[in-house]
């Protein structure tokens, strides 16, 4: 098959070619073209009906990505003109599997890992700024990108053991695509708390200035609840970059105690507003907040010994009951509050609920207080 033309190299950077070659066969009208270069391979593309005159631009599909790009001249033209925006990073010589993206990379010689932004369009880009492997095309749209920050979180998620079923099963959910979407904008863990609590203090907002009414009590509990979501998510952005440490978690249960206390004080203002009920339903708003607050210390203080290895702990394996207790903590579940909510457009139906979760929440307190203080008691000596 005798070539057209002889192969021609067009440079597009100083360390990449591109090598190009079109032949045609003595008895057919038919050209083809091949397209190399040293880090991606060969693609080849054809053309009907050579003899013409002026031809349409040759379509070249396009490496990594779907669709395709027309005019090689001018891509070829274009990554030349490209300016780099990251420096090449040397690939190691031996790198293990990464479970978390899918990505295998073996000995590699004197191969080198670009960022996708060096190469532009042609080329994959890294997944949530990991470096690519040698020889390997990792998808650049925010679709894949999402999809792979998705299945990283599923598989770091911390246990579900006793967690009640919303939580567990809902809220985490919302937060792992919340927070794989935000890793995608760069957002840092700090700013992912900051937009959780101005999603609940809008709802709280809503609840104190508006008259209540089927829309409004539409509108506070998706804020509420997108508050909740946003709560799971700061701290999965801070597994997912890195970022994990003793100041975000501090940060995340002072925001966590501060929301759930000025929720009930929001209905306080409602009740006074709007309600203006029997002067003892008043204490219910107080109640909650001490119920709460009482609970959430013994939480956080019981964790805090368990850690120093100064309060006893069942082994998961061992706990027969979690299930059971998941669901019997389900008054207490975060968003299950939070959808209480939505009975604010009728204020006695919502005082019913409300009081009838306050005393589960306080039989609830009672139990896991004691709980706590069996596990932190000293064990009696054996004579």
């Amino acid at each position: 098959m005798p070539s057209l033309t002889p192969p021609r190299t067009t440079s597009a950077r100083p360390d990449e070619r591109f090598d190009a070659t079109a032949t045609i066969a003595p008895d057919s009208t038919d050209a083809t073209a091949t397209i190399s270069t040293a880090d991606t391979g060969a693609a080849t593309i054809s053309t009907a009906d050579t003899g013409a005159a002026a031809r349409p631009p040759v379509s070249l599909p396009s490496i990594g990505r779907p669709g395709g790009v027309t005019g090689l001249g001018r891509r070829l033209r274009g990554a030349a003109r490209r300016p780099r925006t990251h420096p090449p990073v040397e690939a190691p010589a031996s790198a293990a599997t990464d479970t978390s993206s899918g990505v295998t990379s073996g000995s590699a010689p004197s191969s080198r890992v670009t960022s996708a932004s060096s190469v532009g369009a042609d080329l994959g880009a890294p997944a949530a700024g990991e470096p690519i492997a040698p020889g390997a095309l990792v998808p650049r749209g925010f679709h894949d990108q999402y999809r792979d920050n998705v299945a990283r979180l599923a598989a770091a998620q911390k246990s579900g053991h006793g967690v009640p079923p919303y939580t567990r099963y809902v809220n985490r959910w919302l937060g792992r695509r919340l927070a794989a979407m935000a890793a995608i904008l760069r957002l840092t863990p700090n700013a992912v708390t900051g937009l959780s609590m101005l999603a609940s203090y809008l709802g709280m907002a809503l609840l104190c200035l508006v008259e209540p009414g089927p829309v409004v009590a539409v509108g506070v509990t998706v804020l509420l609840l997108l508050g909740y979501a946003l709560d799971s998510a700061d701290g999965q952005v801070a597994r997912l970059s890195g970022r994990s440490g003793p100041a975000g978690e501090w940060l995340d249960h002072v925001t966590d105690q501060a929301r759930t206390v000025s929720l009930h004080m929001a209905v306080l203002i409602w009740l006074y507003r709007f309600v203006e009920p029997a002067p003892a339903l008043y204490l219910l708003p107080m109640a909650w907040a001490v119920v709460t607050s009482a609970r959430f210390l013994s939480q956080i203080l019981g964790e805090q010994f368990r850690r120093a290895g100064q309060a006893r702990t069942m082994d998961e394996a061992q706990d027969r009951h979690a299930g059971l207790r998941a669901v019997l903590q389900l008054p207490s579940d975060t968003g299950v509050i939070c959808a209480m909510f939505l009975l604010v457009g009728l204020p006695m139906l919502f005082l019913q609920a409300y009081a009838a979760l306050l005393i589960l929440n306080g039989l609830l307190a009672l139990v896991s207080m004691r709980r706590r203080y069996v596990e932190l008691r000293p064990r009696p000596r054996r004579v």
